[in-house]
């Protein structure tokens, strides 16, 4: 009975010693919360030790690459132009599915003031009818901004009266600074100022520019642009502008003219200053730039553009 008593004692002490043990270690049948702290017994006197327990540093945001959000594909696979016929005055002809898959692209933008007056008719249609025109744009400064956002980025890229300087800009943006991986549309508007030498080689430099682009970056939709116009008709602008159109239509390519656009009155009636095209009164209050009611014209024609790269025919009922 002793000896038994003896053994009993030993197994209880090896029973107390592996449970100190395995509370100094941690249980692993009983894991302890990182973010809450715990409690143990002293086993000398009873009192109650807190032991708290960090969490482990987590790495800086700087470090963690955003989720990309989903992209909505590029459906249109031909050319087609958007000219002053194109455009959703009555804020009714372009279905609704098709504006709001057209939100959704990551359009990049290389401008300078008018195309601000553009986004500023955007912001316009976007205040009136946020169910219909809700649109993201904003001035982008690093190509991670389209991994958060879809929607427009803005780009200055290039000097007014220079216009060599905004297809090396444009360039640059897809050869050196990584902006060929992040979006679906891109596009460049020269000034109305930039008519600085003669059309054919604005419209030389322009055109090699922008074929460079296309065969380089095939994933990327480009869209070319008319210069846009003034009150006063010029024949710089007027002959650079038949240049792009005439070889976007001979090239099946995608047109957004805003020279067209610019220079007809809402009725349809085309406007003309010198036997030229020019921009109509109505839509500037400076001769140049676009008032709210011209901005908010070329930026329901902008819908027309966005939806039909998104997939709608351009077909209205």
């Amino acid at each position: 009975m002793k000896l038994y008593r003896y053994y009993l004692s030993t197994a209880c002490i090896l029973i107390v010693l592996l449970s100190l043990t395995l509370s100094a270690c941690g249980d692993s049948a009983s894991p302890v919360s990182a973010s809450e702290p715990t409690t143990t017994g002293d086993t000398t006197t009873g009192v109650p030790v807190k032991v708290t327990i960090t969490p482990a540093e987590t790495a800086s945001d700087d470090t963690i690459t955003p989720t990309p959000l989903p992209k909505v594909a590029v459906v249109a696979s031909g050319g087609f132009v958007i000219n002053s016929s194109t455009i959703d005055a009555s804020n009714s002809l372009i279905p609704q599915q098709y504006l709001d898959n057209a939100r959704n692209l990551k359009i990049l933008f290389n401008h300078q003031s008018v195309g601000y007056n553009v986004l500023e008719g955007l912001d316009a249609l976007a205040q009136s009818n946020p169910d219909r025109y809700s649109l993201t744009t904003a001035d982008v400064e690093q190509a991670n901004w389209y991994l958060e956002n879809n929607g427009v980025g803005g780009f200055t890229r290039g000097e007014n009266e220079n216009p060599a300087s905004k297809v090396v800009g444009f360039k640059e943006l897809f050869d050196n600074e990584g902006y060929a991986d992040r979006v679906q549309v891109a596009m460049m508007k020269f000034c109305f100022v930039d008519n600085t030498s003669a059309a054919s080689k604005i419209w030389e430099n322009y055109r090699d520019g922008m074929n460079y682009l296309e065969t380089k970056y095939p994933k990327v939709k480009f869209v070319w642009w008319t210069m846009p116009l003034i009150t006063d008709g010029n024949q710089i602008r007027d002959q650079y502008n038949k240049l792009v159109r005439d070889y976007v239509k001979a090239n099946n390519k995608i047109l957004f003219d805003i020279a067209d656009i610019e220079s007809h009155e809402p009725s349809g009636k085309a406007v003309t200053n010198n036997n030229y095209p020019a921009l109509f009164n109505n839509y500037s209050s400076d001769g140049g730039h676009l008032n709210e009611q011209g901005s908010q014209r070329v930026a329901q024609a902008w819908w027309w553009l966005t939806a039909r790269l998104a997939g709608w025919n351009g077909i209205t009922k």
